[in-house]
């Protein structure tokens, strides 16, 4: 005899019962009732649908009423709320709303998925506010997009995943938007120091976020915000998103057990304290899958395996729900934020032992276009290596990441066993070492003995008197330190071991953690008491500076048509330390008033900000792409006035060195004093023979350049021109006399000829080597002269 089962709530948790009930159980009567208009909607993308991110509403609504029943034969029924269950009699009293009739239905199975509500706090004046909206619902999405057209500013309650997904789509649509948070930090499934970057790209959005902020009540419909610092706050509409809570009040009408929560109490196979009721989603009471705790997570991921768990026991298969791990993932403007697993506010709560580590691994090779760092916090249990849970913040590749943690847990493997995972790589996507090994390692390294510390610790240690060693270079340094730190650059640390304290542990920071762990092996084989700070000035500054970001500047309006453009540098292929630095010896070099375009993946900016700013030099930003560009005008100099151009070659392409030669010579011609420097891979086109150097036996000189391509792209010495594939398309042998008379057009115009002295010793090419008059100089020495009146990079 067949079952009638009736489910009660569709979306997710409901809808995901049904089909599988039926891919199951051909026979079964199955029933949903749905109280709304929709069954099957995507609630998780209606924040989309305010920016036009999703375009049509249609694309919402999954499966209908009609598509459900041809393709599984369900009943299914709108607009039928439950109002009452009757279980003795196995009955359920359903009001049809749009028929505006009451009826009774049978069940032999019943299942619960009422999900969860948003939380109506008793604030003064809100029951009267109908500017004032939720969003659950289609209908509440609809109310929202009413609001739009003739709004200028809107606020957002609540920093959770609505609240933060509501203010930046609304932004998007070009309000201004206020949002509004109770306690120190958005998104509370994150640790401070990792919801910190959430703060400052809210705020360079041009968010108006307000922390530790309370609305004591509401005003003209909703239009005016009052705030517990007894301000008020203008704006046109308002959306709440605080928290919800369980929907059980039917169940709890019906007699079935809830927790101190409101939660539904249910068994390992997901059935409440009657065992011919089910309940599924949001409204339930589940297990920590780590700890084992009770708790409540409103998920979408979780309600769909709840719901097929349900289907699978109704139809006699052994299955047990083992808990929810709480793996999320939010998209924040230009950042991903995901985590799975428990939090450390929540381990020192429970007041368990843990180790927590803190790295900025890249999200893929950082030679290929568009590297950032991301931010991985891992928890674990140091006995032996149990994992807690994750957090990882970035660009790119932050939800994989937290995808194979999470996956780790599930399968029980250990920190450890994180170092042994064989993963995906490609350039373009992760590193050779992914960001999970280096976790596995750095954890290896403290259960091998190196002691680690967070580096948000940092004033504490200062306050405390340690000694704080950093290992940076100056350039960093100057861009920002602690003043309580000593600076001793890696490369400089073994020739300065008698400067340090034996007598006391040393405190080391670098940037992000990697030459602070290298400083910290060679010093602790020294016989010295060492800590490495984990996650370094970038994990500490971060924290530190979180609420000072400015909003993003506007695109500066374009110049004159004759004005020229600003020398551009291109330094979103290297790692840290090298943007800074290469930063910093542009900068010197760089005439007064003479802008430099440097192009940097987002996650360099601050600290060459920073550095740029203690200069003196003035800035313009903009951001596109996972990229900035920082414009930066030095500050003026004293001294002797500029005098004439130079040009840098570092390309491997003939032809763009053929096009550079002739720009200088047609500037000479005019008068003008000019210099060209060539560098890198450009050096071998001043070889007189191109058996010179480390590629002998060559026939000619576009096979040189070609071999030197391959030989330099190891060392990544080129970064707009690191490509070999391109290389090769581009030097072709008919660009060969033509770079041989320019060159010839160049020295006879009067055009300086100068070679790189530390390109030449890479290249293994002596002064005899090169064509005449070509003059070695040392490069370094030349940038940081003070007398041309622009620098162009080839």
């Amino acid at each position: 005899m067949s079952k009638k089962v009736i489910i009660v709530g569709g979306v997710a948790g409901g809808a995901s019962c049904a089909a599988r009930l039926r891919r199951l159980d051909e026979e079964a009567e199955i029933v949903i009732l749905e109280r709304g208009d929709a069954v099957s909607f995507a609630n998780c993308g209606l924040p989309y649908h305010l920016s036009g991110a999703i375009a049509k509403r249609e694309a919402l609504i999954l499966q209908s009423p009609e598509s459900l029943h041809s393709r599984f034969n369900l009943d299914v029924r709108l607009h039928a709320t439950v109002t009452a269950i009757d279980r003795a009699a196995k009955t359920l009293t359903v009001q049809d709303t749009a028929g505006n009739r009451t009826y009774t239905e049978a069940y032999d199975v019943l299942v619960l998925s009422p999900g969860a509500e948003p939380v109506t706090p008793p604030i003064e004046g809100l029951a009267g506010a109908s500017h004032v909206h939720r969003l659950r619902h289609l209908a509440d999405m609809d109310g929202i997009l009413a609001e739009i057209p003739q709004a200028r500013h809107a606020t957002v309650i609540g920093g959770g995943f609505i609240g933060l997904e509501v203010a930046e789509n609304l932004r998007n649509r070009g309000l201004d938007v206020a949002l509004l948070e109770g306690s120190p930090q958005v998104l509370g499934p994150l640790d401070p120091e990792v919801a910190a970057p959430l703060h400052t790209e809210l705020l360079s959005q041009g968010i108006d976020l307000r922390l530790e902020t309370q609305v004591t009540g509401f005003a003209d419909e909703g239009r005016t915000v009052h705030l517990n610092d007894g301000s008020s706050l203008q704006t046109d509409f308002t959306v709440l998103a605080i928290g919800v809570r369980p929907e059980s009040d039917l169940a709890k009408a019906a007699g079935l057990d809830l927790s101190d929560r409101g939660a539904i109490l249910v068994n390992d196979q997901l059935q409440t304290s009657d065992p011919a009721i089910y309940a599924v989603g949001d409204a339930i009471q589940v297990k920590d899958f780590v700890l084992g705790y009770d708790t409540l997570v409103p998920l979408a991921g979780p309600a769909n395996r709840q719901g097929k768990l349900v289907a699978d026991h109704i139809c006699g298969r052994e299955v047990t729900y083992q808990g929810t791990l709480g793996s999320s993932v939010l998209k924040c403007f230009r950042l991903t934020a995901a985590s799975c697993g428990n939090n450390e506010k929540t381990l020192k709560k429970m007041d368990l032992p843990y180790q927590a580590l803190h790295l900025y691994p890249s999200d893929h090779a950082g030679y290929y276009p568009g590297a950032n760092f991301l931010l991985l916090k891992v928890l674990y249990r140091p006995s032996d290596g149990a994992l807690y849970g994750a957090q990882c913040l970035g660009h790119s590749e932050v939800h994989k990441t937290i995808d194979i943690i999470a996956t780790a847990i599930y399968g029980g493997l250990s920190v450890y066993d994180l170092a042994d995972l064989e993963l995906c790589y490609a350039p373009p996507y992760s590193t050779a070492k992914a960001p999970v090994n280096f976790a596995g390692y750095v954890a290896q390294n403290v259960r091998d003995g190196l002691a680690i510390q967070p580096a948000t610790c940092l004033d504490d240690l200062a306050a405390d008197g340690a000694y704080i060693l950093d290992v940076r270079t100056p350039a960093e340094y100057k861009a920002g330190h602690i003043k309580e730190a000593t600076l001793i650059p890696l490369d400089d640390l073994r020739g300065r071991l008698d400067d340090l304290p034996k007598d006391r542990p040393i405190y080391i920071h670098c940037a992000i953690g990697l030459r602070g762990y290298y400083a910290a092996r060679l010093l602790t084989q020294k016989g010295f008491d060492v800590v490495n700070l984990g996650g370094g000035f970038r994990l500490y500054s971060g924290l530190k500076n979180q609420l000072k970001a400015r909003p993003l500047p506007a695109a500066p309006a374009p110049g004159p048509a004759d004005q020229a453009a600003p020398a551009s540098l291109d330094l979103t292929g290297l790692r840290c330390p090298e943007p800074i630095l290469e930063a910093a010896r542009h900068l010197a070099a760089a005439p007064a008033g003479q802008p430099l375009r440097l192009v940097l993946p987002d996650s360099q900016v601050e600290e060459v900000r920073r550095y740029c700013t203690a200069q003196g030099a003035s800035i313009e930003e903009s951001r596109a792409n996972g990229t900035t560009t920082l414009t930066v005008t030095p500050a003026g100099r004293t001294g002797q006035a500029p005098r004439g151009l130079a040009f840098v070659l570092y390309t491997a392409d003939p032809k763009k060195i053929t096009t550079a030669l002739t720009l200088a010579t047609s500037a000479r011609a005019q008068g003008v004093p000019v210099d060209t420097v060539f560098a890198y891979w450009a050096i071998r086109s001043l070889a007189k023979s191109p058996d010179a150097g480390p590629f002998a036996g060559t026939d000619d000189l576009t096979t040189g350049l070609t071999r030197a391509a391959d030989f330099l792209a190891r060392f990544h010495m080129d970064p707009t021109d690191r490509l070999a594939g391109c290389l090769r398309r581009s030097l072709n042998k008919p660009s060969q006399p033509d770079l041989q008379a320019a060159l010839d057009r160049a020295r006879t115009a009067g055009v300086n000829i100068l070679a790189c002295r530390t390109s030449m010793e890479a290249f293994r090419l002596t002064d005899g080597d090169l064509i005449d008059p070509a003059q070695p100089v040392d490069l370094t020495d030349y940038l940081n002269r003070s007398d041309r009146q622009a620098t162009l990079y080839i």
